[in-house]
């Protein structure tokens, strides 16, 4: 199973899964990981009173000196429990679509700065990226339900190189778009960074400078 199916493994896990590009193991039942938490620290309680009793008596064997590690794997194990019940939910605040959450932010930043911070939440956290008319909607909806005073968002969307190529942040990939009439322009009079805006109500995406001071939209995956 591959990093993105791994619903349950923590922030960090999934992130050093997917720069190492590897293949984790993953255990989608909540009821199994109990029961693989309960079996180890209660083998290791076990295996602790045997150590404990074989001291008393004098029968001091090759285990002496050691100490077990089962009670460790019950606590890691209960963790990563712990880790996939509060990544089931997003933060308040947050709106869920699917698997991702999504943040909306009045804190006026340019766009790469507005990228770093998303980064910053974790669990592959970046500007919003939007793949489908679906997800647009989604957003839409949420911003004009909730935040009336919402005028301009920065949204994943750039043409780092200046040539025409627009890619996401979290580098997704999609034949969608909605783009504005005329845009995006592609000359440095206009810019080189994407955003929605209410004048569109925040369905369709524009281009403009990306060292604008404007609000914008994070997205973390659950």
């Amino acid at each position: 199973m591959s990093c993105g199916e791994a619903g349950w493994i923590g922030p960090l896990a999934r992130s050093n899964c997917e720069l190492l590009e590897v293949q984790m193991v993953a255990v989608t039942s909540l009821s199994l990981l109990v029961l693989m938490a309960t079996h180890f620290f209660l083998q290791g309680i076990l295996l602790w009173s045997f150590h404990q009793e074989a001291d008393m008596v004098g029968g001091r064997d090759e285990m002496v000196g050691r100490r077990p590690i089962w009670p460790l794997f019950g606590l890691l194990a209960i963790h990563f429990l712990l880790q996939g019940c509060n990544a089931s939910e997003c933060p308040n605040g947050w709106v869920k679509y699917q698997r991702q959450c999504y943040g909306v932010f009045f804190k006026k930043q340019d766009w790469l700065q507005a990228e770093m911070e998303c980064q910053n939440y974790g669990n592959h956290g970046h500007l919003v990226s939007i793949i489908s008319n679906q997800e647009g909607e989604v957003l839409s909806t949420h911003i004009l339900n909730n935040f009336p005073d919402g005028e301009s968002f920065w949204i994943g969307l750039r043409d780092r190189l200046k040539k025409g190529l627009w890619r996401w942040s979290d580098l997704s990939t999609s034949m969608y778009t909605a783009w504005v009439d005329g845009a995006p322009k592609n000359v440095d009079e206009s810019g080189f960074c994407a955003y929605v805006s209410v004048k569109q109500k925040f369905l369709k995406w524009n281009d403009t400078f990306c060292n604008t001071q404007m609000a914008f939209i994070c997205e973390i995956l659950l």
